[in-house]
């Protein structure tokens, strides 16, 4: 009888570590989630597309971190297009 006692005591421990563990990771990666990026990076672009001198990916790179040719050049025609939006940029992103 005491041997089915300690191996569900040990059973319900590992049971409470399991729940405690997937907690905290969940709970982690929650706080490490980042924010919506799109309303910072549409606010960028007007600021250098509208701008007086034409804009290059490396202007574009070093105000958006992490940018890729590729969006810099969807969110370049949204601009021209008249089609640039916090909605529009969220679906390049």
């Amino acid at each position: 009888m005491p041997a089915s006692r300690s191996a569900i005591a040990v059973s319900l421990a590992v049971v409470a570590i399991i729940v405690l563990v997937a907690y905290r990771n969940t709970y982690q990666s929650r706080q490490g989630f980042a924010a919506d990026p799109a309303p910072e990076v549409y606010r960028t672009a007007r600021e250098l597309f509208g701008g007086e001198k034409p804009v290059t990916y490396s202007d574009y790179k070093a105000a958006v971190p992490g940018a890729d040719p590729v969006q810099f050049a969807d969110i370049r025609k949204l601009w021209l297009s008249g089609r640039l939006t916090v909605d529009s940029v969220r679906g390049v992103l």
